[in-house]
């Protein structure tokens, strides 16, 4: 029997089975769901392989349940190694650590001795020189003045 045939008749014979067994290994049911066709598909790959390793003694319910077994161990490790948090819930968290103190609210950090000074000082001596920047939008004025301009 081709392998797309002896697939399609284990889905048929057991695919319920695959599905409750990943279901009680995950507890979730569109992951399951996904599982039992990642399951079915690497059977697909692996059936003529495994039907010569074993010969008469092929018992495909057993290598069907294993496969299914190890589907679901995987994607168990998978989510352990990777989880995914919501934005929110870090919020509360660090809030809750802080007493309530919202985050904004925490003192910038201070910039260590000689920070920007890596050109030479260009950029310390620039931002030490007098006066304020304008405050006109970046296309009309970048330059520093003192006055009461029409660009402030």
């Amino acid at each position: 029997m081709p392998a797309a045939q002896a697939v399609e008749a284990l889905i048929h014979q057991y695919g319920r089975l695959v599905f409750r067994v990943i279901y009680g290994l995950t507890g979730d049911w569109q992951e399951s769901q996904d599982l039992t066709q990642d399951t079915f598909v690497q059977a697909f790959k692996a059936i003529e392989a495994a039907r010569q390793a074993s010969g008469a003694n092929f018992h495909a319910k057993a290598w069907l349940m294993q496969i299914a077994a190890n589907t679901a161990r995987m994607a168990l490790r998978r989510r352990s190694l990777v989880r995914f948090v919501p934005l929110a819930a870090l919020r509360k968290e660090e809030q809750e650590e802080r007493g309530g103190e919202l985050v904004d609210e925490r003192p910038a950090p201070v910039q260590p001795a000689g920070y920007g000074m890596g050109h030479g000082g260009k950029i310390q001596r620039t931002l030490s020189r007098s006066g304020t920047w304008c405050s006109a939008p970046w296309p009309n004025c970048r330059r520093r003045c003192d006055c009461a301009c029409s660009c402030r």
